[in-house]
């Protein structure tokens, strides 16, 4: 199957040219021609080598030695097709040549298209980290599509207007259990639990009580208040995304018609908040289920939802975002591994995926998900220090390229978490 279709070039250019000039621009008589790629914009020229089809198969396997190049503004050393090791940019009158290739690497990394060419799975059914091309060639914590449009604005800022862009910070929130404590059976699991792990009894006692005669106290449900003052405190667009999902082993949050939310999803929208759905954990492949839980939302909150995280971060490349923009969805946050911060697909800016059944771009627009919470401790084991310094230096290099960050914090870790303290609310400049 020819992968580096027109459809895909243009496709990567654009988002390329989207990045560069902090605008959309028009690509003219976009041509493909023995290996390279030609097109206008306004009364630019431009051409770009390509490598060839066997060394894309090759890269793709992550077989493909790549050059190293100091990045646009010589911040790191960032890797690039260049196997001629020529000058990356020369310039002739009205014409610009781009002699590495930066349009095959970051083709895949936005479509995604090494995982969905992967076959072994973790226990929840994603794609391993360490299959990825992101790992094997070390890119995790590069922006590499990014730092390739940064170059191109380099050059092109001298010839054509570009536009410039503020990074932003945005908080989001999947609520996978509104309280600790909804019922019996939760108070018994979490006093038993407490006896095993030699923890506070007394202190689950007395939260369990306060949480019996209030359920605003229950510390579940006073993480979703904290978590949304604290964005509209540091003035963060923020996200919170509600399951509806039948309970089950994976799906636990109370039903989404329970009085408990009402107060809750006012409160938000008060402090200026999306509420977005979060869909079950089997409805990644499945269009039916995702439809269900979608209108259930939109019904309790008698409005259109219109952004998404998949529950888990389960996507299935192939189904999942036509599930979603079936249902009207518009914009996705599901796009991070678990298992490593960073940039899962090259770029800190939106995207849209690439649906290689239609040879096109999906509508929805994927806001790429920068760091996790559990992915800091429980994955990385970073101590509170390494994970604020990792968060610290993701944001410095987004800022370098004028991107977002997308950062996701669960309200079970909130209330008398330390993390939350000295790491969240640090980040955020709160604390």
């Amino acid at each position: 199957m020819k992968f580096r279709t027109h459809n895909a070039i243009r496709y990567t250019l654009e988002h390329l040219f989207r990045i560069a000039c902090g605008r959309k621009v028009d690509l003219r008589n976009l041509q493909v021609v023995d290996g390279s790629v030609h097109l206008m914009i306004e009364d630019l020229h431009l051409a770009f080598r390509m490598c060839s089809d066997e060394d894309f198969d090759r890269l793709l396997k992550a077989k493909l030695p790549l050059d190293t190049v100091d990045a646009f503004d010589s911040h790191h050393k960032i890797p690039i097709i260049n196997p001629d090791h020529r000058p990356l940019f020369r310039r002739e009158n009205s014409r610009l040549f781009i002699e590495a290739d930066i349009i095959s690497l970051p083709f895949i990394l936005l479509s995604s298209l090494d995982e969905l060419l992967s076959t072994d799975k973790d226990a929840h059914d994603r794609v391993r980290y360490e299959n990825s091309l992101m790992c094997k060639y070390g890119l995790s914590r590069i922006p590499l599509v990014d730092e390739y449009a940064f170059f191109l604005r380099r050059e092109l800022e001298q010839l054509i207007s570009v536009e410039s862009r503020a990074t932003q910070i945005i908080a989001t929130h999947d609520i996978d259990e509104t309280l600790r404590y909804p019922d019996f059976k939760s108070k018994l699991r979490a006093l038993v639990g407490a006896l095993r792990r030699g923890d506070n009894l007394k202190k689950i006692g007395r939260e369990i009580v306060r949480s019996s005669r209030d359920h605003t106290l229950d510390p579940y449900y006073h993480g979703v208040v904290q978590l949304s003052d604290d964005a509209h405190a540091a003035g963060l667009q923020s996200v919170f995304f509600f399951p509806t999902a039948r309970r089950g082993k994976h799906d636990r949050n109370l039903s989404i018609d329970n009085p408990v939310l009402q107060p809750l999803f006012e409160r938000l929208r008060r402090n200026g908040a999306e509420i977005g759905i979060h869909p079950g954990y089997e409805t990644f492949r499945d269009a039916n289920e995702m439809r269900r839980q979608v209108r259930l939302l939109e019904k309790t909150l008698n409005d259109k939802i219109t952004c998404s995280r998949q529950h888990y971060l389960r996507i299935d490349l192939s189904q999942t975002f036509d599930h979603l923009q079936a249902c009207g969805i518009e914009t996705d946050y599901t796009m991070g591994f678990a298992a490593e911060e960073g940039f899962r697909n090259g770029t800190s800016h939106p995207f849209h995926p690439y649906d290689f059944a239609a040879d096109a771009p999906y509508r929805i627009l994927c806001k790429p998900l920068t760091a996790m919470d559990v992915t800091l401790w429980q994955y990385k084991q970073y101590n509170r220090t390494e994970a604020l310094a990792s968060l610290q230096s993701l944001l410095a290099t987004i800022r370098r390229v004028q991107g977002d960050f997308v950062v996701l914090w669960h309200n079970q870790y909130v209330i008398d978490n330390d993390w939350y303290a000295e790491v969240y609310r640090r980040f955020l400049g709160l604390a």
